[in-house]
């Protein structure tokens, strides 16, 4: 006795996402404040001045400042601007340095991270 099974497979393309828009937010906010997995945030001017902490390189723990974060990575400058927020999975190290004229220091464990980025058609 022979089996045979036939499967029928369908493709479906769905369009990209849009990341969820969330109003101005202070220096001071951490991404995990904002229970959205992706969002775009606009940042205020003059954020290093008011060392709001920030966790890791690259890769940043959740309790991390969003703007700070995004200045220390290049995306935006001390002038502010919009930056795209994704959450990720925890970490079990993150990593301080120094860039952009900011310090970001170590931690162990984290339950959550976040990366940023920028996008030119944002900031228009």
């Amino acid at each position: 006795q022979i089996i045979v099974y036939v499967c029928v497979c369908v493709v479906t393309h769905y369009p990209p996402t849009t990341p969820s828009v969330v109003p101005a937010i202070e220096c001071d906010v951490r991404a995990g404040k904002i229970n959205l997995p992706e969002f775009i945030a606009k940042c205020p001017s003059d954020c290093k001045q008011t060392k709001s902490q920030i966790y890791g390189t690259g890769v940043f723990a959740s309790i991390s400042s969003i703007c700070n974060a995004a200045i220390h990575s290049g995306v935006i400058t001390n002038s502010g601007g919009k930056v795209i927020v994704r959450k990720m999975a925890g970490q079990n190290i993150y990593r301080g340095s120094n860039s952009h004229g900011l310090r970001s220091l170590s931690l162990p464990k984290w339950r959550e991270s976040f990366v940023v980025s920028g996008n030119q058609s944002i900031n228009q």
